[in-house]
C-alpha cells in the first residue's frame, strides 16, 4: 500500500487545486482556440499572388502573350514571395538639449520573388515580355523557314566597321533602352494575398505593391548532379503599398480557386466529403448532427446540407464500436431518422411521416434526397461526391440486386465489396439515373 501512498497524497493535495496535478494548455487554448482560432498565427504557404499587368503593354506585344499572361495561371506558380518591408531614415535633433527623433523619409525595401520554372514556360514568358517591352535588344530575335529560333547572330550584333561607323542610314538601329513604347508601366500593381481564416470564414489581407519593377532577374543553375525542380527568382522594386482586407470566393483574389485548376472536391475528413465513423472530432458523427440540425433550424438547408445528412447516416451505419452499439442506437433510429424526414420535408415538401419505417421505405426515403434535385445537380452529386455515390447505388442497384437478407445483412454485403467493385456499382446508378428516377 505504500506505493500508493504518493499518488492518493497528490490526489489529496489536488482536491484544493482548481487544476489539479495535470493540466491542459488552458493560456495557449484561451489565446488561440477561443473565438474561432481568432489569435492562431497565419500559416506561410497560405497565399496566392497576383500580377495586374497593363493590357496597353500586352496588346503591343502581340495576342499570344497577352492570351496566355491573361489567363492568369502564372498567379499560381509562385513557389515564394516576400512581404514588403520598410525602412525608415530617422534624424536626432537637439531641442534645448533634448533629444528629439524625427522622420524625415521612408524606404521600401525591395522583395524577392520565386517562380517554379514550369514545363509551360509561363514564368519565363513573364520575363521576356516585359524584356521585350522595355528594351530593344531582344526583339532582334529571329526565327527559321521551318519556324525554330534563328540562333546566328542578328545583324545590328554583327562586329562589322560599316555598322559601327558607317553612313546614318547604315547605322540606325536601336539598343538597351531606346525603344519605342507606350507610356503605360507594363505592371500597375503586384499583390500577395495571406489566405487566412477568421470568424468561421476564408479571409485574406493584401499587400499591393504599386508601379512595381523588376530590378534584377535570375535564372536558375543547370546541374546533372541534382535533382531539384528549377526556378526562376525577381527582385521586386515598387512605389507605394496599400494594404487590404476581404472575403475569398472564386476568382476572388484574381485567379483563386479556379475549378480548371483547384480540386474542389470536399476533403473525405470533412462531413461534406464523407467524414469518419467517429463520435467525435473533424468530420465526426456528431458533428454532421450538429451540422444538419443547425441548417434547419436557421433556415439555411442547400445541397450541402443534404450531403451532410446523407454522410452522417452512413457514418452511422457504419460505425463499429460494439461497446457503444447499444448506447447510440436510439440515435441512429430515431434522432437521425427523423432529422432526415424533417430534412426531406423541409427541403422537397413531403409529408415527415412516421419514423418507424420498413426495410423497404428507409431505403426508398433517404433517396429521395437525390431525386428531389434538379437532374444536372443531382448527377454532379454523384459524379463529384463518393459518399453520395456509394450510398445512391446501394440503396437503387445493389439492394434490389440481393436476393435475401434484410436491411443489415446487405449492407454488411456491400461494405464487403471492394472500392472497384462498389465503383462499377455507382457507374451503373449513373448509367441509368433517368430509368431509377422514373421508376420511382
Amino acid at each position: 500500500m505504500s506505493k500508493f501512498n504518493g499518488f492518493f497524497d497528490n490526489f489529496a493535495g489536488a482536491l484544493g487545486n482548481p487544476k489539479g496535478n495535470v493540466g491542459d494548455f488552458a493560456h495557449a487554448s484561451a489565446l488561440y482556440v477561443r473565438n474561432n482560432l481568432r489569435l492562431t498565427p497565419k500559416i506561410k504557404f497560405l497565399y496566392h499572388v497576383v500580377f495586374d499587368i497593363n493590357q496597353i503593354a500586352l496588346q503591343s506585344l502581340g495576342n499570344a502573350n497577352s492570351q496566355l499572361l491573361n489567363k492568369k495561371e502564372v498567379n499560381l506558380l509562385v513557389q515564394s514571395v516576400d512581404l514588403p518591408g520598410y525602412t525608415i531614415s530617422t534624424d536626432t535633433l537637439n531641442q534645448y538639449n533634448r533629444k528629439k527623433i524625427i522622420q524625415t523619409k521612408i524606404n521600401y525595401d525591395p522583395i524577392s520573388l520565386v517562380f517554379h520554372d514550369d514545363q509551360a514556360g509561363l514564368t519565363t514568358l513573364l520575363w521576356e515580355t516585359y524584356f521585350r517591352y522595355y528594351f530593344q535588344d531582344p526583339n532582334y530575335a529571329r526565327r527559321d523557314t521551318q519556324g525554330q529560333p534563328d540562333t546566328s547572330v542578328p545583324l545590328p550584333y554583327i562586329k562589322d566597321p560599316d555598322n559601327t561607323y558607317g553612313s546614318e542610314l547604315r547605322n540606325n538601329y536601336r539598343y538597351g533602352l531606346d525603344r519605342s513604347r507606350p507610356s503605360a508601366p507594363f505592371f500597375n500593381s503586384i499583390t500577395v494575398n495571406q489566405l487566412h481564416g477568421h470568424n468561421a470564414q476564408s479571409n485574406f489581407t493584401s499587400f499591393t505593391l504599386i508601379n512595381p519593377m523588376i530590378a534584377s532577374l535570375r535564372h536558375d543553375t543547370l546541374d546533372q548532379t541534382s535533382s531539384n525542380f528549377l526556378q526562376n527568382e525577381m527582385r521586386i522594386e515598387y512605389e507605394s503599398v496599400m494594404y487590404g482586407r476581404g472575403l475569398t470566393a472564386v476568382d476572388n483574389p484574381a485567379g483563386f480557386a479556379d475549378p480548371s485548376h483547384y480540386d474542389v472536391t470536399p476533403s473525405p475528413l470533412t462531413i461534406a466529403g464523407g467524414g469518419v465513423s467517429n463520435l467525435f472530432g473533424a468530420g465526426g458523427i456528431t458533428e454532421g448532427i450538429s451540422s444538419v440540425f443547425s441548417d434547419l433550424e436557421n433556415g439555411q438547408v442547400n445541397l450541402s446540407t443534404i450531403l451532410t445528412g446523407f454522410n452522417t447516416i452512413q457514418n452511422i451505419e457504419n460505425y463499429n464500436d460494439t461497446n457503444a452499439a447499444a448506447e447510440w442506437q436510439d440515435i441512429k433510429d430515431g434522432v437521425i431518422l427523423a432529422g432526415t424526414s424533417a430534412l426531406l420535408n423541409y427541403a422537397f415538401n413531403q409529408p415527415a411521416g412516421n419514423t418507424s419505417l420498413t426495410q423497404s421505405q428507409q431505403v426508398q426515403d433517404n433517396s429521395q434526397t437525390i431525386f428531389g434535385l434538379t437532374r444536372n445537380d443531382a448527377l454532379n452529386t454523384l459524379n463529384t461526391n463518393q459518399q453520395a455515390r456509394d450510398d445512391f447505388a446501394f440503396r437503387n442497384v445493389y439492394f434490389n440486386s440481393q436476393q435475401s437478407g434484410n436491411l443489415n445483412d446487405r449492407k454488411s454485403s456491400w461494405n464487403s465489396l471492394s472500392r472497384s467493385q462498389k465503383n462499377e456499382f455507382g457507374q451503373t446508378a449513373i448509367d441509368n439515373f433517368d430509368n431509377i428516377r422514373n421508376a420511382q
